[in-house]
C-alpha cells in the first residue's frame, strides 16, 4: 500500500478490501473458480497448464473484487491447490511462475469476456477530468475517490491503481483550489480584502476571528445580545464580499469545508498563509457563520415568543382558579336575574330597572361574556399578562427581530405589519396607543384582533366611543404570527440554514428548465435521466419479481425464518420461529453478566480493536494530531446519548474547549462510518462470530 506524503484515502482494511488479494474460504473457491462450458472452451486454448491455472485464479479474482491482482503462484498457494485437485488432478503444482506476457494475455481475455475496458492513458485524461468536476461539488477527498470509483464501474472501466487514484484526487483538489484562488484575486476588490482581513488583527490580545467561533451556551439575554453583536460584525464583512460567492461558483458543499479550515486553524496559524488563501478560508467562514448565528437568533426569537405565551396560559389558569369563588357568585346572579321573568310581583316596565340592581347596566354585557365564554375570559388574562410583560418582551425580542430580515413576499398582510413596527421603532418617541386608521391589521385572525384594540370614549363627544391599538399587545401579536407562519413556511428567513426556503436550496428553475441535461449527465446518474414512467414501470417489474422469489422461497421450505401453518378450510398462516426463552424480557443467559460502565465498554473495544485511530483530523493532511482517547469516549457517549458536549462537561470532569474541538475536528459522517465498519470487522474476525451466524453447525462455512 503506498505510503509517504500521499493523501490519504482509504483505510487499510479498505484498501485490502478493494486492492487486497482476496482470502479465500472452500465455499468461497467452490464458487468462484467454477468453470461454465464457455470457460472451458477458452481454457483450452492456452498452451499450459501453469497459463491455465493463472486464467482460472485470474476469473476467480476478478468474480471477487472487479479487479486484476499480480500474484505468485506460492502467495495464493491454497488457491492453485484447490484449482489443481479439481481441474488438473494429474499435474504437479507449478515450479515457475508463468511469463507476464501469458498473464497479461489473460486479462485481456477477461477483459473481452466480460466487456469492460483496461485503464489506460485515454482513460487517465477522462477521469482526471471527472475528478476536476467532482472536486467542484465536494473538495472532501473521499467523496472524490468514492464517485471515481462509481464512474469506472458505470464505464465499465477496470479502476486504477491506488497511487494512481491518490495522484487524480490530489491534483483535481489542487486545481479546483488554484481556480478558486485566481478567481478570488480578480473578483476581491480592496473593501473586500480589508474587511477580510481585519478578521485577524490582534485586539486585546485576542483575535475576533476567535471570538466569532463560539455558540451561545443558552437563550439568556446576555447570550441573545452577544449573538447580535456577532450578526452586526459578520454583516460588516458580509456585505462588501456577499457578491463574490456567487461569481467563484463555488458550491455549498466546498463553502462549508473551506469554513471548517478556519473553524480549525488557530488566528495565529492564518495569519502566516498566502493571503487569498487565508482570505478563501475567511470568506467561507464569514458566509457559513452568518446563516449559523442568523439561525441562533431566530431559534432565540422562536423559543422566546413561545415561552411568553406559555408563560401567560399558566397565569390565566391560575387566575380562573381564584376566580371559583366570583364564578359561584355570578351563577347565583345569574340565578337571581332568571328569577325575575317569573316574579309575577314585578311590571314588565320595571324588569329591567330591578335587573340592573343586581347587575349595573355598564357591567352586563361583561357578565354576560365572563358566564358564557370561559375561553374568551382565559384569553383575557392571556392578554394581560403579556401586557405587563412588555418591558421584558421589548429587551428580548426586540432587538433580534430588528436584526432579522423576514421574509414575506407572498404573504402581504404580516410583511405591512413588519415594515410598520420597524418604523414604529426608529422612532425615537414610543407610543401607548396608535390610530386605527394608521395600523396593519389584516394579519390578525379575526378572534384574536379584539384583544389589541382597546375603545375608549371621546373627550369632546362623550357619546362616541374611539377605537386605538394598544401598542405593546400589537407589538407581541406581530412576533407570536411571525413565528407561527415561520413554523408553516409562510415567511422565510434567506441568510439561514433552518428556515430558508426548499427554492434556495435548490438550482433555480429557470436554468434548470436550460440545462437540464448538462446537469443529469454531470451528475452521472443514469437513473434520472430515464423518464419517471418507464423508471416506475421497471422498479414495480423488479418489486413483484422479487415478491414471487421470496413466496417461492418460502413455499419450498428454504426460507427456516419463517413458518407456514395450513387449517383444515386449507387457509395458509405464517409465523416467526422463536425460542421463548431466547425472547424473554429477563433471559436467564444474562444474568451471568454483571453491569458494566458505557464508558468501561467503549475503553475495552478502543483497547482491543484500536478504532480510535479511525477519527481522523479535518484537515487530511495534518497527520500529526490524533483524537485524545478519553475526549473521544466523552463525545462518544454525549452524541450517542443525544444530551451534548456541553452537558458532558456540566456532569463530567472533561474540559468544554478539548470537547468541543474533538467533536468539530474529528467527528464526521465518514469517520463515524469508517470507525463502525472497523469495529464491525474486527467482531467479524472472532473465533465467536461464524456461531452467531451460523447457529446451527449444518450450514457453517468451511
Amino acid at each position: 500500500m503506498p505510503g509517504g506524503k500521499r493523501i490519504t484515502l482509504l483505510s487499510k482494511d479498505e484498501y485490502d478490501y478493494l486492492y487486497g488479494i482476496p482470502e479465500l474460504t472452500n465455499k468461497d473457491r467452490i464458487v468462484l473458480f467454477d468453470l461454465s462450458e464457455a470457460d472451458h472452451i477458452e481454457i483450452n486454448k492456452l498452451s499450459s497448464e501453469a497459463v491455465q491455472i493463472d486464467y482460472i485464479l485470474q476469473l476467480g479474482y476478478f468474480r471477487a473484487k472487479n479487479y486484476f491482482f499480480n500474484f505468485t503462484f506460492q502467495k495464493v498457494r491454497q488457491d492453485v491447490w484447490f484449482v489443481i485437485n479439481n481441474y488438473f488432478p494429474n499435474v504437479p503444482f507449478p515450479k515457475k511462475q508463468v511469463l507476464k506476457k501469458y498473464h497479461y494475455d489473460n486479462q485481456k481475455r477477461l477483459l473481452k469476456r466480460f466487456q469492460l475496458q483496461a485503464f489506460t492513458s485515454k482513460a487517465h485524461v477522462i477521469l482526471h477530468r471527472q475528478a476536476k468536476k467532482l472536486a467542484k461539488r465536494h473538495v472532501y477527498p473521499r467523496f472524490v475517490f468514492d464517485e471515481l470509483l462509481g464512474f469506472c464501474r458505470q464505464s465499465n472501466l477496470i479502476r486504477p491503481a491506488y497511487s494512481t487514484m491518490q495522484s487524480i484526487v490530489s491534483v483535481a483538489l489542487q486545481k479546483e483550489r488554484d481556480r478558486v484562488l485566481n478567481k478570488m484575486s480578480f473578483y476581491l476588490n480592496k473593501r473586500a480584502r480589508l474587511a477580510l482581513d481585519a478578521l485577524l488583527e490582534n485586539d486585546d490580545s485576542f483575535y475576533q476571528i476567535t471570538l466569532l467561533k463560539k455558540d451561545p451556551k443558552d437563550f439568556s439575554t446576555r447570550e441573545m445580545r452577544r449573538e447580535v453583536a456577532k450578526q452586526q460584525a459578520l454583516l460588516n464583512v458580509y456585505e462588501p464580499t456577499k457578491a463574490v460567492i456567487p461569481k467563484l461558483n463555488i458550491s455549498a458543499k466546498n463553502i462549508e469545508y473551506y469554513a471548517n479550515m478556519a473553524k480549525f486553524y488557530p488566528a495565529v496559524k492564518l495569519k502566516r498563509f498566502k493571503k487569498n488563501l487565508a482570505r478563501l478560508y475567511l470568506l467561507c467562514y464569514v458566509h457559513q457563520r452568518l446563516l449559523k448565528v442568523n439561525d441562533h437568533l431566530t431559534t432565540f426569537f422562536s423559543y422566546r415568543t413561545n415561552k411568553y405565551y406559555q408563560d401567560a396560559e399558566r397565569y390565566a389558569k391560575e387566575q380562573l382558579s381564584h376566580d371559583e369563588v366570583q364564578a359561584e357568585e355570578r351563577l347565583i346572579k345569574a340565578g337571581k336575574l332568571i328569577k325575575l321573568y317569573s316574579d309575577k310581583r314585578i311590571a314588565d316596565n320595571n324588569l329591567r330597572p330591578t335587573a340592573f340592581q343586581i347587575v349595573p347596566r355598564e357591567n352586563i354585557n361583561q357578565f354576560a361574556k365572563d358566564l358564557t365564554a370561559v375561553e374568551a375570559k382565559k384569553n383575557r388574562f392571556i392578554w394581560q399578562y403579556l401586557e405587563k410583560q412588555c418591558r421584558s418582551i421589548k429587551l428580548n425580542l426586540r432587538p433580534v427581530f430588528q436584526a432579522i430580515v423576514f421574509n414575506c413576499d407572498d404573504n402581504k398582510p404580516i410583511k405591512n405589519a413588519v415594515n410598520f413596527l420597524k418604523s414604529q421603532m426608529a422612532n425615537t418617541r414610543s407610543q401607548k396607543y396608535y390610530s386605527i386608521q394608521d395600523v396593519p391589521l389584516d394579519f390578525i385572525p379575526k378572534s384574536l384582533r379584539a384583544y389589541v384594540i382597546e375603545r375608549f370614549t371621546d373627550q369632546k363627544d362623550k357619546r362616541r366611543k374611539i377605537r386605538m391599538v394598544n401598542a405593546n399587545r400589537y407589538e407581541y401579536m406581530v412576533y407570536m404570527q411571525l413565528d407561527k407562519m415561520l413554523d408553516s413556511g409562510q415567511v422565510y428567513i434567506h441568510d439561514t440554514i433552518n428556515y430558508r426556503r426548499l427554492e434556495d436550496d435548490l438550482i433555480p428553475y429557470k436554468y434548470w428548465l436550460a440545462n437540464r441535461e448538462k446537469i443529469l449527465s454531470q451528475l452521472n446518474l443514469p437513473i434520472l435521466s430515464q423518464p419517471i414512467k418507464i423508471l416506475l414501470e421497471n422498479l414495480n417489474k423488479a418489486l413483484v419479481e422479487r415478491y414471487h422469489e421470496v413466496n417461492q422461497s418460502i413455499n419450498a421450505g428454504e426460507n427456516k425464518h419463517i413458518k407456514l401453518n395450513k387449517n383444515k378450510s386449507k387457509e395458509v398462516t405464517w409465523r416467526l420461529p422463536y425460542k421463548k426463552q431466547d425472547d424473554a424480557v429477563n433471559n436467564p443467559f444474562y444474568e451471568n453478566f454483571t453491569n458494566v460502565n458505557i464508558g468501561d465498554v467503549i475503553r475495552y473495544v478502543i483497547k482491543a480493536t484500536q478504532f480510535g485511530k479511525k477519527f481522523k483530523h479535518i484537515q487530511p493532511y495534518y497527520s500529526k494530531t490524533s483524537v485524545e482517547t478519553n475526549n473521544l469516549i466523552a463525545a462518544l457517549i454525549a452524541n450517542g446519548a443525544g444530551f451534548g458536549i456541553r452537558r458532558m462537561a456540566d456532569i463530567s470532569d472533561m474540559n468544554l474547549n478539548e470537547l468541543i474541538s474533538t467533536n468539530q475536528n474529528f467527528f464526521r459522517i465518514s469517520t463515524l462510518r469508517e470507525a463502525n465498519d472497523f469495529v464491525v470487522n474486527q467482531i467479524a474476525k472472532t473465533g465467536i462470530f461464524k456461531f452467531i451466524l451460523y447457529p446451527n453447525t449444518e450450514f457453517m462455512p468451511a
